[in-house]
């Protein structure tokens, strides 16, 4: 059996892989979002948060949100 023939199997491994997808994409939102605040906050320094990468994060967050299929996240 070919399991590219299959329409539920192909269905189930683009399920799979969109997960793997959405979840990469939250975990990397995740650390690109404290790595944002991280040395700042340990070297005592606020100003020099940066903004730019913390907003990165959140969006790339948002973006897995998006793609997750309901109920996966």
């Amino acid at each position: 059996m070919n399991w590219a023939a299959d329409d539920e199997e192909r269905a189930r491994r683009d399920r799979v892989r969109i997960k793997l997808l959405s979840s990469i994409l939250t975990t990397y939102g995740y650390a690109v979002l404290a790595g944002s605040f991280w040395t700042p906050l340990t070297e005592g320094d606020l100003h020099s948060v940066n903004l730019g990468f913390g907003a990165f994060g959140i969006v790339l967050h948002a973006a897995a949100l998006y793609i997750a299929p309901r109920g996966e996240l």
